[in-house]
């Protein structure tokens, strides 16, 4: 009687899976914004939170308070800036009382991430009401 051996490639199946992850690091920002503001049709209380921006440009930056009560995600788009930002930076867009999250200044990068504007904010817009930027500069 012959055996048949049939050899599965288990390890290189493990190398292959292995040599596919890629670790991605990331950039957190952990301002105290002085201002109740609105990102993705949430209001979000003045206070201290953490943006985290992933540095592989994915269209996702997670917002969460300091008390993590508080976790809401954010579409946004990498956009080619003039040249590297000097410093971080969060601009907002300012309707009357309303404020809205629009871009994320990341120092030494030389992209801008733009937030996508919600369904408020698009509202707002087609009213005919014109935005003001207000920047926080962070140190």
């Amino acid at each position: 009687m012959r055996r048949h051996h049939r050899t599965v490639p288990l390890f290189l199946g493990v190398f292959v899976g292995l040599s596919a992850t890629v670790v991605l690091a990331s950039v957190r920002l952990v301002p105290t914004i002085p201002f109740d503001f609105i990102v993705a049709d949430a209001v979000l209380k003045a206070g201290r939170y953490t943006f985290e921006i992933p540095s592989n440009r994915t269209d996702m930056i997670l917002i969460q308070s300091s008390d993590r009560r508080v976790t809401q995600r954010a579409q946004q788009e990498s956009l080619r800036a003039g040249g590297r930002a000097p410093q971080h930076k969060m601009v907002f867009t300012r309707y009357g009382d309303q404020r809205f999250l629009s871009q994320i200044w990341i120092a030494g990068d030389r992209f801008v991430r733009q937030i996508k504007r919600c369904a408020m904010e698009e509202k707002l817009i087609a009213s005919g009401q014109e935005g003001t930027p207000v920047a926080i500069v962070m140190k």
